[in-house]
């Protein structure tokens, strides 16, 4: 099996709330400030070297995106609906970006092929969708979207402004209406899962236990042969969004070929991760195979030091 070096982000996230209906609401919210670091000290936003940090700018060695700031700024998102959101309705979502001082955000750079990443789930993580927003003369993002029933919903915004770094920003927004009883999170993760024909298993490299580095291997098949011909997706093979249960700590992991190195199209992929609270998690990891993509579900219980 090839080797190969992976990359994660991790934030810890307390999102807004607001409840979408007349009139129509702005959502928002900020990222936390990483604290802790010098204003001249750049770190890998992937933190694929933990929390190492360079006095330059330049691209990180292990997976070749430019660094950020390690004492990130304030970003604020805003969220508007064209109208209250209605469960089965589709509307029209606008996306505001706003620099620490309050400006709007006209320069993001493309990371994974997108300026813009949104991750949605619901309040009992039992819905999930990766959704990229369209981007308007103005500056300001846009997506006609249909939520599945009536309740709370994070939107986790994922963008890169020039020399900052990634920022994740979450906002919840509230589709109107009786909500349905939660979903309630069972640990799976011990279990192959089935998805659309396809068996993944999950297989960590060591215990699940808080604020430790560790691997997490999904391996896929179908019909009982190794899926061994994996496309890109969005710029990676493979794609690992993490949420913790109360929707406070977000994840993302994908790995990254070495230099030189051929991409690895299954049947294994392997994705790094850092847990940074005990708890239960709930996990998607993405995959595209013949123009399709995949996402196969997993919750885990995360264990303290």
């Amino acid at each position: 099996m090839r080797v190969v070096a992976l990359v994660v982000v991790v934030v810890s996230l307390l999102p807004a709330v607001v409840h979408a209906g007349p009139p129509v609401p702005k959502a928002s919210a900020a990222t936390p400030t990483a604290g802790g670091a010098a204003a001249d000290a750049y770190t890998c936003p992937m933190h694929c070297e933990g929390e190492k940090t360079y006095d330059e700018a330049h691209r990180c060695p292990v997976c070749g995106m430019a660094l950020g700031l390690a004492d990130a700024p304030h970003y604020r998102v805003d969220v508007t609906p064209e109208a209250p959101i209605l469960p089965g309705v589709e509307t029209t979502l606008t996306f505001t970006i706003a620099d620490p001082d309050g400006k709007p955000v006209r320069r993001l750079e493309v990371v994974h092929e997108k300026l813009l990443h949104l991750l949605i789930t619901s309040a009992d993580l039992a819905w999930f969708a990766h959704e990229h927003p369209s981007r308007r003369r103005d500056g300001t993002f846009t997506l006609r979207m249909t939520f599945p029933a009536a309740g709370r919903y994070t939107l986790f915004h994922d963008f890169t402004p020039p020399r900052v770094g990634m920022q994740v920003v979450p906002v919840d927004v509230t589709v109107e209406g009786p909500p349905l009883a939660p979903t309630p999170l069972v640990v799976d993760a011990d279990r192959p899962k089935t998805v659309d024909g396809y068996t993944a298993a999950l297989t960590p490299s060591a215990p699940l236990v808080a604020g430790k580095n560790l691997s997490l291997a999904v391996s896929l098949s179908r019909e009982g042969t190794p899926v061994t011909d994996l496309e890109p997706f969005l710029g990676a093979m493979g794609h690992l969004i993490i949420v913790s249960a109360d929707r406070t700590r977000f994840v993302h992991s994908h790995p990254v070929e070495r230099s030189g190195a051929r991409p690895t199209r299954g049947p294994e992929i392997s994705f790094q991760c850092h847990f940074p609270a005990p708890g239960t998690y709930k996990a998607w990891a993405q995959f595209q195979r013949r123009g399709q993509v995949l996402t196969v579900p997993f919750t885990m219980e995360v264990r303290g030091s």
